[in-house]
């Protein structure tokens, strides 16, 4: 298919409807294991199903806005003081990086709540 033809089908499965995200994280942890996806993709599906199933997220890459205060937030991550370690596993910049790219500052994540 080729890097572009995984990219596009990627982000179609990143925002399909729930059951098809799941039908197809399978798929996408074996095109990981063949060395035909990069595994940040299978680490932002499986955030992305977790937050939508109400689980804490592994990678924490699902931000969203804070409904109080307007301005972005991380949804809870699971077993905080291994995120960094997943993250670089699956090819994730580290937490702090990203959250300064969505405008954030560590301090104001309640990251495992």
């Amino acid at each position: 298919m080729g890097r572009k033809g995984n990219e596009a089908l990627w982000l179609i499965i990143q925002h399909a409807p729930l059951d098809m995200q799941r039908q197809y994280f399978l798929l996408l942890q074996e095109s990981v294991v063949e060395g035909e996806s990069p595994a940040w993709h299978a680490a932002m599906l499986e955030d992305r199903i977790l937050v939508r199933t109400g689980q804490k997220q592994r990678y924490g890459t699902q931000v969203r806005t804070d409904p109080e205060t307007g301005r972005p937030a991380l949804h809870p991550v699971e077993d905080i003081e291994g995120l960094d370690a997943r993250r670089r596993e699956a090819g994730l910049e580290p937490l702090e990086d990203y959250l300064k790219k969505m405008g954030l500052k560590p301090e104001e994540v309640g990251r495992g709540g």
